[in-house]
């Protein structure tokens, strides 16, 4: 519940909290069912915000269940084990500090070693013309070489073939066939120590789906959306200081006006307050070292938050006073 006189970062921590079920993990919003993903999100959210994890424990015990013989993690207790998931755990675990050694304990390696072996066939059959399932490709091994990155291990397969495919991604005029295809290619190629063929047609590229407020659409001349803010300011990081971006407060002004009275965000038009859309929120203000700004005071409106001082108040109220008596005279 949104106390008077919070500030946007605890209002944000309080609705976190709220979306936790006792002796088991989060949801996504109010009336869902806990699932892993929502509570990696929310613990990564409650990261950012130096916030800590209550009952700890009892989220270790929700991993332990999720996790079957094979090492993998399923995402849900309805659910198969996957690829996704374990990833997924495995941020969660390190939220929960896990370490690298403690890892081996939890047998998640063997999984994810074949299982990236299978997606690396898997990529190299596929024709790269863009279909779904090479999206799906992509944003798995983005996860996967990052998880990999937690792991402190090495992936078990030839680099430079994967390498050498993500590169064709990009057309020869510098633009993909998405923007997806897009923020992914430049984000694997990151972690991987390399550049797009052509940086800064890249860049163009990404830059040309900013909106008039500022965010970011998946479609050129597009509507915002902060998902789509969050995954291109992430692109934008490894070509450039996103403090030099042009008029980078008003993306600050857009993440704000997504915060509703129920303390936490949601998508642009849509009512629901999510884990999700407040994770997006925290990474974009984060990526520009905007995170301050939530430890402002705030006044909860029937939509959304406006901040203020009394200062910016009685100021023009005062000289508006002063003015009168000036030309009263």
């Amino acid at each position: 519940m949104m106390v008077e006189g919070a500030t946007r970062e605890e209002s944000i921590i309080n609705f976190i909290d709220e979306m936790r079920v006792e002796k088991s993990g989060y949801t996504n919003q109010i009336g869902d069912e806990v699932n892993l993903k929502s509570t990696v999100n929310a613990m990564y959210a409650k990261s950012i915000l130096k916030s800590e994890i209550n009952n700890s424990l009892d989220l270790l015990y929700y991993f332990q269940s999720l996790q079957d013989e094979t090492g993998g993690f399923a995402g849900d207790s309805d659910s198969p084990v996957d690829l996704e998931s374990t990833i997924d755990a495995v941020y969660g675990l390190v939220f929960l500090d896990v370490n690298q050694s403690q890892f081996s304990n939890w047998k998640i390696y063997q999984y994810l070693n074949a299982s990236s072996l299978n997606l690396l066939l898997t990529t190299l059959n596929a024709t790269i013309s863009i279909n779904e399932l090479t999206l799906s490709n992509l944003e798995l091994w983005y996860d996967y070489l990052a998880c990999s990155g937690i792991l402190g291990v090495v992936p078990t397969f030839p680099i430079f073939e994967l390498i050498d495919e993500i590169k064709k991604l990009q057309y020869a005029n510098g633009s993909y066939f998405s923007l997806d295809h897009a923020l992914l290619s430049v984000n694997i190629l990151n972690i991987l120590g390399e550049k797009p063929v052509d940086s800064d047609l890249a860049k163009k590229y990404i830059l040309s789906h900013r909106t008039s407020d500022g965010a970011f659409s998946d479609k050129q001349n597009g509507s915002s959306s902060m998902e789509y803010t969050r995954k291109s300011l992430n692109a934008l990081r490894s070509f450039m200081n996103l403090n030099t971006l042009d008029d980078k407060s008003s993306i600050s002004r857009f993440i704000f006006n997504q915060q509703s009275s129920r303390s936490g965000l949601s998508e642009v038009n849509q009512i629901d307050v999510t884990i999700k859309s407040t994770l997006d929120g925290l990474l974009i203000l984060s990526y520009l070292n905007e995170l301050d700004e939530l430890r402002s005071p705030d006044v909860v409106q029937e939509v959304g938050f406006i901040t203020f001082s009394w200062i910016s108040i009685i100021t023009p109220i005062f000289l508006s006073v002063l003015w009168r008596l000036k030309n009263a005279r």
